[in-house]
């Protein structure tokens, strides 16, 4: 008998409650204990479900389940070592791309056309700081094309004198140079820009022999044997070449002047010491000499 079994209004007895507590306490939920292994069978039976974190008071329980959200730290330290050294590379290759940006956009800056210059009445400052600047300019210019021209002139001597030791070098070098004009020719390059490539490779080469001290015919003759020529065999070009024709005309106009510049004209580091009028008059009759005469290195 329960409370719920008594008529509205009437008060229920000391019995009838005692009796009620004592049928409610026999439907009591299960000891914890209990919960925790049907927790477990369940667990057990799905092994979709994520394991049941303990929360006992007991040491041992509880504070293996906290310690397995922890990290250890060698672990720790390892994985920040690695990220250390990833930013690192991160960083240095940046400072690259940066820097290869910066000298693009310097030399893209150079091939664009320049601004007028200042008037002198109206900026005389700006006047002056523009034709410094020009000059600067050109004495770079002049550097450069007086470094080319003696690499030049060392190449063709240094061929010469390997020609003399060597008497199949000029079949070397055919071989190396038709070889190089038919692959830039297979690539799609027209022959203006095979002329020009070839003639920066060649002195390329011829420059970087000379850095290090090495005969650049020789480095020649070598990477002709490389590329498959063979004393007696030489590769034999195409008779109406124009390209090849014109490399080769040159090379020989250039061996036969020894690659200097003509007699009596100024060399351009000479020309470089000059100013003023002098400068102009002497760089403006250099230049028309050069154009009169074949070069090994000049890309007409």
């Amino acid at each position: 008998m329960s409370i719920f079994d008594q008529k509205p209004g009437s008060e229920p007895s000391a019995e009838a409650e005692l009796a009620s507590l004592q049928s409610d306490a026999g439907q009591q939920p299960a000891p914890d204990s209990q919960l925790h292994e049907a927790s477990t069978a369940a667990d057990l039976a799905d092994p979709s479900l994520p394991p049941a974190d303990d929360h006992g008071d007991g040491d041992g329980d509880g504070r293996s389940g906290e310690d397995s959200r922890y990290v250890p730290y060698q672990v720790l330290k390892e994985e920040r070592g690695k990220r250390r050294a990833l930013e690192t590379r991160l960083a240095a290759f940046s400072e690259q791309v940066d820097a290869m940006m910066q000298q693009r956009q310097h030399e893209q800056a150079q091939m664009q056309p320049q601004d007028m210059p200042p008037d002198p009445q109206q900026d005389p400052i700006g006047a002056l700081r523009y034709e410094r600047q020009q000059r600067e300019h050109m004495q770079h210019y002049l550097q450069a094309q007086a470094l080319e021209q003696r690499v030049a002139s060392d190449y063709v001597a240094d061929a010469q004198r390997f020609a003399a030791q060597t008497p199949d070098f000029p079949q070397a070098y055919n071989h190396l140079l038709a070889g190089r004009v038919a692959e830039l020719r297979a690539q799609g390059w027209h022959d203006d820009a095979i002329r020009a490539q070839v003639q920066r490779e060649e002195l390329t080469i011829a420059f970087g022999a000379l850095r290090a001290g090495r005969s650049p015919a020789q480095q020649a003759y070598e990477l002709a044997r490389a590329r498959g020529y063979v004393k007696g065999t030489a590769r034999t070009p195409s008779a109406g070449d124009p390209t090849l024709a014109a490399l080769k005309a040159r090379a020989a106009a250039s061996i036969s002047e020894g690659g200097m510049p003509p007699r009596g004209d100024l060399s351009l580091e000479e020309i470089g010491r000059l100013s003023g009028p002098a400068f102009d008059t002497a760089f403006e009759r250099y230049t028309r000499a050069q154009g009169k005469r074949s070069s090994l290195f000049r890309s007409d």
